[in-house]
């Protein structure tokens, strides 16, 4: 009975404890992906602040002169920068790997009129994050669209390593609560043991057994 009451109650506390872990986890991952998020969208508008300042002073845009593969320049860069003009049409880059960029309407037709416009779009076998702003007064003739994009790829690693240290760190804690568990169902079902223990040994008929 006792096995049986310490075994009930190291399990519920254990499950109970899981679940917390896991509600706390998926909150965590949230507030992660959150932050990823604001600090590569907060990254595409320090690019497009320093790119627009050169356009500014009438110069057009500074090459990149670094690696030229895509997936090396997504991993040690990660910022596309096209300038195009109302129609859409690309006269400036920053590096000839953001020639192809999906354009989408809506956000040419956003920083035609003054506004900026974020979106996240399909390029390729990926997904980006492009930010769309007008060019700014004093940029070389025709260039009215200058276009920022990064892609998702790196964001999703770093989600995949976020969320596989939270499910460790999830499958560790519930091992050692369940240790700590059996521990505590012991200790709490000791003093049960003993009284248990003390009938049994009672005799029918003996007096003085108290």
């Amino acid at each position: 009975m006792t096995y049986s009451l310490r075994r009930t109650l190291a399990v519920r506390f254990s499950i109970t404890i899981f679940a917390a872990l896991v509600l706390i986890a998926l909150w965590a991952f949230m507030g992660a992906q959150h932050t990823l998020r604001t600090q590569l969208d907060n990254g595409l508008v320090s690019a497009l602040n320093l790119e627009t300042d050169v356009l500014a002073s009438g110069h057009s845009l500074p090459p990149h002169t670094g690696p030229m593969g895509f997936e090396d320049f997504v991993h040690e860069v990660n910022r596309f920068v096209v300038v195009r003009d109302v129609m859409g049409n690309v006269l400036d880059m920053n590096t000839a790997l953001a020639g192809d960029l999906p354009l989408d309407s809506a956000g040419l037709a956003a920083a035609r009129d003054g506004r900026q416009r974020w979106l996240t779009a399909r390029w390729g076998t990926q997904w980006v994050r492009t930010l769309y702003a007008p060019a700014p007064p004093g940029s070389p003739p025709a260039m009215r669209v200058v276009e920022v994009a990064a892609s998702l790829e790196t964001l999703e690693d770093e989600n995949r390593q976020v969320l596989f240290f939270l499910i460790g760190t999830v499958l560790l804690s519930t091992v050692a609560t369940a240790f700590g568990a059996v521990w505590l169902a012991s200790s709490a079902v000791e003093p049960v043991s003993e009284i248990a223990d003390q009938a049994r040994s009672f005799k029918p008929g003996v007096t003085g057994q108290r």
